[in-house]
């Protein structure tokens, strides 16, 4: 069906996250892989559930996205699914890394 925004935990069942990727000259282009975390208010990660490891940390993820990076802005979009027990009232912390390094973060409250 079509997606419709909601603010309520109980009509929810998947959480849109878009990020904008900063142009970056000094950067290699080409294909990158960014991984979207998604912490419910109980501390745990929503959707895929999915871990991979760079060096000695591992880290556990909502969704990847697969882009091709050409230096210049590029807005990037990630559908996480959640089931009823995983998205409950209460803060979200959202966090996007690249290749293990953090890029970005904000918060979503559900109610």
């Amino acid at each position: 069906g079509k997606i419709k925004q909601t603010k309520r935990s109980s009509r929810a069942d998947k959480i849109k996250v878009c990020y904008t990727i900063a142009p970056n000259m000094l950067a290699q282009a080409g294909d990158r892989l960014f991984y979207v975390q998604v912490m419910n208010p109980d501390n745990n990660v929503i959707g895929d559930k999915s871990s991979i490891t760079f060096g000695q940390d591992l880290l556990t993820y909502s969704k990847s996205a697969s882009v091709f990076y050409e230096n210049q802005a590029l807005e990037v979009c990630a559908i996480v699914d959640g089931s009823s027990q995983e998205l409950v009232k209460g803060l979200y912390n959202i966090t996007v890394f690249d290749a293990g390094r953090q890029i970005g973060t904000t918060t979503l409250v559900l109610k």
